[in-house]
């Protein structure tokens, strides 16, 4: 029974990042491999907390999320600059000013 439950947790992990995929590639049509790196993040934060620090699984998931979140608004913050206001982001991407 452990062998079948554990297949079935690796399957719905597995699923979920196909679901974001699916997400990304087939109804948006981008092409991201960015929340990969960050589905490889929270898992070993996850793996990190659970075997060196000898957290149980649960909060060890938690703490991974929000690992994972403030590394993203990291990267997210040197990849953007914040507008006038912390709601509105302005990508360096996506200008709209033409140079002369």
């Amino acid at each position: 029974m452990d062998y079948a439950l554990h297949l079935v947790v690796i399957v719905l992990i597995y699923a979920s990042l196909v679901v974001s995929l699916d997400l990304l590639i087939g109804h948006t049509g981008i092409l991201s491999f960015g929340h990969a790196a960050f589905y490889g993040i929270g898992a070993y934060a996850t793996a990190s907390l659970t075997v060196y620090a000898g957290w149980d699984w649960f909060p060890a998931m938690i703490a991974a999320v929000a690992i994972t979140a403030a590394i993203a608004a990291l990267v997210a913050s040197r990849r953007c600059g914040l507008g006038a206001t912390t709601s509105s982001w302005r990508c360096s991407g996506s200008s709209s000013s033409s140079s002369r």
